[in-house]
């Protein structure tokens, strides 16, 4: 399936306002190219439901280190919030960014 630039309309038309393209529609997209637009719609649906399911998890990309690490610190630490896990994420990188800058280039 390619995206054309009415895509994100055509979709809106058909589902509703609350179509959104998420990173779960988008994996698929990419993964099926020959895929119709009905069969799109009837996977954006699918994955909608499935986000209701609180026992199912999506899976997050090896290159999605920041959500990865998100939802690790978040259920480590269930009585933290979305914000204190940015912050200590933003804190790690801070101190690998100053361990770097220490080290000496290797030629």
């Amino acid at each position: 399936m390619r995206f054309g630039p009415n895509f994100g309309n055509f979709m809106r038309l058909q589902i509703g306002t609350k179509f959104t393209c998420h990173s779960d529609f988008m994996d698929w997209a990419k993964l099926n190219p020959g895929r119709t637009l009905e069969e799109a719609i009837l996977m954006w649906h699918g994955l909608e439901n499935r986000k209701k399911n609180p026992d199912s998890k999506r899976v997050i990309a090896k290159n999605n280190m920041l959500a990865q690490y998100v939802r690790d610190f978040l259920e480590d630490k269930p009585k933290k919030s979305l914000k204190d896990a940015l912050y200590h994420w933003k804190s790690n990188e801070r101190q690998q960014n100053r361990v770097l800058s220490r080290m000496k280039p290797m030629i």
